[in-house]
């Protein structure tokens, strides 16, 4: 186990803590998770066929229906709170906004998500189901360690021109800073000292290179190493805490993008726009066909977009880019402009009639993340925070979003943690 001496790699099987927790509350609390289940199942043979929901009473049922799914849960731990995260924020906040303004269709992309969100868990659930290692030699030099990696981040970052473009480096830097906080997460003082470095690089992050866009990539930053403490503290919110965090989250996102709060705000602040592009390309059956050359290309993308393009010049482009180039022909927009598919858009642009089939090969490529991580680094939670992070990213931009996000943090952490297991192997043995 990297990060781990063979004495305490054998402890863990005793002192090892469940990464997961039953999620239900009792059989009454079955019931009502498997009522949107039903009903987003019932919906679906009119969603597959093109069919949009415009009637009010159908679209607030369903609004009120949905969220069972997650307010019956008992608690929450890691997967299951970034899981509810990303249908709140990505699907469920979109559709009820735009309903109060009469747009029902983004209710349809809240009908997909949720059973696709479930799916997910479920895969996840069943791959790391092992126990997270606990590692309790965490001391002053974990905490040098991460000072040393973010102020060289934040150092590389300030001595550039332009800091915004100083985000690879500080992405790494920050990943494998993780490893060291994940040595302290059982600790007591130097596990306070570590979680207020981190609160310093993402606040260094957020005036520095954050520019309004990324949203969701500056939430995955905060709330990893907090997934990180769940995992290891026992930290479990329940659906009231969840239900209160969320208000003030979206009036922050929606103030950082457009400086307004309102359901107009929502729609223009790009919260929207993965649902909107989504429904249009419903309703344009036009568009909807096989695309097998992109489909493969993508394919590539996800598992080979950490390779940088200066050394691979063919390299292929995400999602967002090519819908823009055959939509607009590059007419009146700049050429880095693209937008966010999300996991529904995508599955339609690429499989057209077809998107139950893009649907679960999303989920597989998402759960292959999830058995590299197990195989390379036993279920670190250090990995699986940022995983779990980022299933926001992946509902509302696609896999390609998701995976050059994924791998710029967990290939560094999971060569840094193969070189911190053989450092602590030596040092083991050698007392």
């Amino acid at each position: 186990m990297p990060g781990m001496t063979p004495g305490i790699e054998r402890e863990m099987r005793v002192t090892g803590i469940a990464l997961f927790d039953r999620a239900d509350a009792g059989s009454l609390g079955r019931m009502l998770r498997a009522l949107p289940i039903l009903w987003c199942v019932a919906a679906s043979p009119f969603l597959i066929s093109g069919w949009l929901p415009t009637g009010n009473l159908f679209t607030w049922a369903s609004l009120l229906i949905l969220p069972l799914f997650y307010l019956a849960r008992r608690q929450f731990d890691a997967l299951g709170l970034m899981a509810a995260m990303a249908f709140i924020l990505v699907a469920y906040v979109p559709a009820v906004s735009l309903a109060m303004i009469g747009d029902t269709r983004p209710t349809a992309i809240a009908l997909i998500a949720l059973p696709w969100l479930a799916l997910l868990e479920v895969g996840v659930r069943r791959i790391n189901a092992a126990v997270v290692p606990v590692q309790n030699h965490g001391n002053r030099f974990d905490v040098l360690t991460i000072a040393v990696l973010l102020g060289s981040a934040a150092l590389w970052t300030l001595s550039l021109e332009d800091p915004t473009k100083g985000s690879s480096i500080f992405f790494t830097l920050y990943a494998v800073s993780l490893c060291h906080l994940e040595r302290l997460a059982r600790g007591g003082t130097y596990r306070l000292a570590g979680l207020a470095l981190f609160a310093a690089g993402v606040l260094f992050y957020t005036l520095f290179i954050f520019d309004t866009y990324g949203r969701l990539l500056l939430g995955a930053l905060t709330a990893s190493p907090l997934l990180i403490m769940m995992m290891h503290q026992r930290w479990r919110p329940g659906p009231v805490l969840v239900g209160l965090f969320v208000p003030p989250l979206i009036a922050l996102t929606q103030w950082v993008r457009s400086s307004e709060f309102s359901n107009v705000g929502i729609r223009d602040s790009s919260i929207a726009s993965a649902s909107q592009l989504s429904v249009g390309l419903i309703e344009r059956m036009d568009l909807l066909v096989v695309r097998w050359s992109q489909f493969f290309e993508q394919l590539v993308f996800f598992y080979l977009s950490w390779i940088p393009r200066a050394l691979w010049s063919d390299k292929p482009l995400g999602l967002g880019l090519t819908i823009v180039d055959e939509l607009t022909g590059r007419q009146g927009v700049s050429d880095s402009h693209s937008l966010a598919p999300g996991i529904v858009g995508e599955a339609l642009w690429l499989f057209g009639p077809y998107m139950l089939v893009g649907l679960i090969i999303s989920l597989i490529l998402f759960w292959s993340v999830s058995f590299v991580i197990r195989i390379a680094m036993r279920n670190s939670s250090a990995a699986m925070a940022v995983h779990f992070a980022l299933i926001p990213t992946l509902l509302w931009g696609g896999t390609a979003s998701y995976s050059a996000r994924a791998w710029a943090m967990i290939l560094p952490m999971i060569i840094y943690g193969w070189i911190l297991y053989f450092v602590t192997a030596r040092q083991g043995a050698a007392r």
